[in-house]
């Protein structure tokens, strides 16, 4: 007990000294601030309310990271500037800032979003253009994407002073928009996204070597859109680019069925989009009767997108190759590689005609018109085709 005592006195004797009683102030009021600063940085780093379950923000080239901060106050995405700013400045963001789209997430706290531009995390768009397609076809395909609007699209594509620019001196971009899988920033413009895609067809294009000097390398392209549109088949594509060298050498129409689908491309689209809505309402339809009555719209609507007609091979256009001798004035689709490769190496061969075997699967050839006739009349006696 009289430990306790004398300890207790000590204790009392200390607290009258002037200088302990400084440094308990001193220490109350460390305490105090930190625990003011914790207090602080949890209710600031906590997540904002956001109504959206992501939202994408855009970081400008050149941004400070400061302005970065109050941008993102602004928008109400982070509590506190401030704390962003000095984690911003722990993680030495402003040397690893990256501009671009970046997706600000529902439940991410300030260091979670400081995360997010310190690890490079911007929206990428990955989009797969595929081989054949028109400008027209890539232009829908990137609205229904959500990346821009087709009339945007088709108007760059056609901006002659846009496309000297990349190296083009064609009246559009057809042909050269080289189909591949791109992966672009969220936020690209048309202008960007379609320099990329010429920049590729310049990169394949520059090294391919050509046995074919007749023509030049517009019309080789062009040439190329024409082998594209015919067949799928890779082993068939020199041998149609052969073909259609013959029929210009001797002076005969190419009576390319792709330059007629080309033309009425546009009818072809909203027809697959019809196609499409009747599907839909199809797969939902439960009386019979009606089931009936779309299935046979439907398949009326796919043979006027599929079939080309007696009618179609008159209609009145410079791409018309079945009224109109020689190349079309500009290609007719975008071709992959090896199309393009056919249409610079050629094979060697004297065939004139082709036509699709329905049964085989494939193209059959022929040196003369007799010929063609008779292989196309075999086929179609032994599918039991009507003429």
């Amino acid at each position: 007990m009289e430990k306790i005592k004398s300890l207790l006195n000590k204790i009392s004797s200390l607290l009258k000294n002037k200088f302990v009683k400084i440094l308990l102030y001193i220490g109350t009021f460390l305490l105090f601030f930190v625990l003011t600063v914790v207090v602080y940085v949890l209710i600031m780093n906590s997540p904002v309310k956001m109504k959206k379950d992501k939202v994408a923000f855009q970081v400008k080239r050149g941004m400070h990271v400061k302005r970065l901060s109050v941008s993102l106050k602004n928008k109400r995405l982070i509590k506190s500037k401030f704390l962003f700013y000095a984690l911003a400045r722990m993680k030495k963001l402003q040397r690893k800032l990256v501009p671009g789209y970046y997706y600000i997430k529902k439940g991410m706290s300030t260091t979670d979003i400081v995360n997010v531009f310190a690890n490079k995390k911007f929206i990428k768009i990955k989009i797969m253009i595929p081989e054949g397609l028109t400008n027209l076809e890539i232009a829908e395909r990137l609205e229904k994407e959500k990346l821009f609007s087709k009339q945007e699209f088709l108007h760059v594509v056609s901006d002659t002073k846009f496309l000297r620019k990349i190296g083009i001196n064609a009246p559009t971009a057809e042909g050269y928009l080289f189909p591949a899988t791109y992966v672009f920033p969220y936020g690209v413009t048309p202008k960007q996204f379609i320099a990329k895609m010429v920049k590729n067809f310049r990169k394949i294009t520059g090294s391919l070597e050509s046995s074919n000097s007749r023509l030049s390398f517009h019309q080789k392209i062009i040439l190329a859109s024409l082998v594209e549109g015919e067949t799928y088949i890779k082993e068939e594509r020199p041998k149609i680019a052969a073909v259609y060298l013959n029929r210009l050498k001797i002076r005969k129409l190419l009576q390319a069925c792709i330059t007629v689908k080309y033309i009425k491309m546009s009818e072809i689209i909203n027809l697959r989009k019809q196609i499409k809505t009747l599907k839909k309402k199809l797969k939902n339809e439960k009386n019979e009767n009606e089931k009936r009555r779309l299935k046979r719209n439907i398949k009326i609507l796919n043979k006027r997108a599929t079939v080309i007609t007696y009618r179609d091979l008159k209609r009145e256009s410079r791409f018309n190759t079945y009224i109109n001798p020689g190349l079309p004035p500009g290609p007719v689709c975008n071709p992959g590689l090896a199309s393009i490769k056919a249409a610079f190496s050629p094979d060697k061969n004297n065939y004139k005609f082709f036509f699709w075997h329905k049964g085989n699967q494939h193209h059959i050839f022929s040196r003369t018109y007799r010929s063609h006739l008779n292989k196309l009349n075999r086929m179609r006696a032994r599918l039991g085709i009507r003429n």
